[in-house]
């Protein structure tokens, strides 16, 4: 037996477009034969019915809409019908039903792409970054400005970590080596210092 019908929770489901008295369908007769085309273009077609509020699949237990979901990938998880199963939609007024499985991040309209890790962080962030509480920050914070420590973003109050990783190095110039990425300091007390040693 196909280890991907295993975690099928529907043998049985109502087609909705079949004919009065031809209605229950095993699920396996209308996924398994399906290609990976097939699978896709019945997604769709149950998704649109959905929608258009009548749904192609119902539950023959609790008659709520069902969709047509697809297993988690793996390699040994076929991508065609045999990989697919029932599911219910996500419904909080719906009747309790021990087959009901958890809503789905897309049910609930997220749908993670990607991780975006930002740049530019709130004061409590920037602390972190340097290894001291946000208290200790705030107590210290004229001091770390004093030498050469970056601004924070006159518009979001936000700092840049590239910016406070350059001064961490820029302190640590034996460890380090010297510093000088040539681009335009805009750190005022960094600029202050520099013009007064000019003279």
């Amino acid at each position: 037996m196909n280890k991907t019908l295993k975690i099928r929770a529907f043998e049985a489901v109502i087609d909705t477009t079949m004919p009065q008295g031809q209605q229950v369908r095993q699920a396996r007769n209308i996924l398994d034969p399906l290609t990976e085309v097939g699978l896709s273009e019945l997604r769709a077609k149950v998704r649109t019915a959905f929608v258009a509020g009548t749904p192609h699949f119902r539950c023959p237990s609790c008659n709520e809409p069902l969709f047509v979901a697809q297993n988690p990938a793996s390699p040994d998880t076929p991508r065609d019908g045999r990989g697919s199963h029932f599911k219910h939609h996500s419904n909080p007024d719906a009747p309790p039903y021990p087959q009901r499985s958890a809503a789905n991040l897309h049910d609930i309209g997220a749908v993670i792409r990607f991780h975006v890790q930002p740049r530019c962080v709130p004061p409590a962030k920037a602390a972190h970054r340097i290894g001291v509480t946000e208290m200790r920050f705030k107590e210290i914070y004229e001091d770390l400005l004093k030498n050469g420590f970056p601004l924070p973003d006159p518009v979001t109050g936000n700092f840049d970590l590239d910016a406070i990783d350059r001064y961490i190095a820029k302190r640590n110039p034996k460890l380090m080596g010297e510093q000088d990425d040539g681009e335009a300091i805009t750190d005022e007390a960094e600029m202050l210092r520099r013009i007064m040693e000019m003279g």
